[in-house]
C-alpha cells in the first residue's frame, strides 16, 4: 500500500469517526517514521506546524525505544508498547501501528481534559480499528489486483523480450 492511499484511507476512516466522537480538545495525527504527516486532525495551540509535531513524536518514540532496548536483556521488545506525557488534563499519547512492514505512528495531543485514561483507550481502540480497516482495505487491493503478464509462458516472455537481429 503506498503513502497516498494510506493517507486518503486514513483521511476517510478518521474523519467519519472522530465526527461522532467526543475527544474534546484533541489532536491527532498519523505519522510516518520519519515524522511526514499522512493525517491530522483537531486543533492545535501555539500556532505549531503539524510537521514539525509529527517529527518529534516520532523522534520521541524512537528514543524511548532505543533506550528501553538498552535497558532490557531482550534483543527485541515484546508486547504493546505505548509513549505518554502528560499531567492529569493535558499531554501526549503515542501509539505504533505496522503497515506492510513500515512502523508509523498515531500521536495525540491533548488539552483539558477530565480524566486522560478515557481519551487513550479511545485511542487505542480507534487505533485498532484503524489497522483492521487498513487490513481489509489490503486484502481487497490484492484480489483486485492484475498482473500485466498474468498468463504468459516462457517462450512469450523471450519472444516480446529478445532481439532480432
Amino acid at each position: 500500500m503506498i503513502e497516498e492511499s494510506i493517507s486518503s484511507l486514513a483521511k476517510n476512516f478518521f474523519d467519519k469517526y472522530l465526527v461522532k466522537s467526543n475527544f474534546g480538545e484533541c489532536s491527532l495525527f498519523l505519522c510516518r517514521k520519519d515524522g511526514g504527516v499522512l493525517y491530522k486532525y483537531g486543533p492545535i495551540v501555539n500556532n505549531v506546524e503539524p510537521d514539525s509535531i509529527c517529527v518529534l513524536m516520532s523522534g520521541a518514540w524512537q528514543a524511548a525505544e532505543t533506550v528501553s532496548l538498552m535497558a532490557s536483556r531482550e534483543k527485541a521488545l515484546k508486547g504493546f508498547f505505548r509513549f505518554s506525557f502528560d499531567t492529569s488534563s493535558n499531554g501526549m499519547y503515542i501509539l505504533p501501528l505496522t503497515i506492510n512492514s513500515k512502523k508509523y505512528y498515531l500521536g495525540a495531543l491533548f488539552y483539558d481534559q477530565k480524566n486522560p485514561a478515557i481519551l487513550k483507550n479511545e485511542i487505542k481502540k480507534l487505533l485498532f480499528s484503524f489497522q483492521n480497516e487498513v487490513l481489509s482495505f489490503d486484502e481487497a487491493e490484492m484480489e483486485n489486483q492484475s498482473f500485466l503478464f498474468g498468463n504468459i509462458t516462457d517462450k512469450e516472455m523471450n519472444d516480446i523480450f529478445s532481439f532480432n537481429d
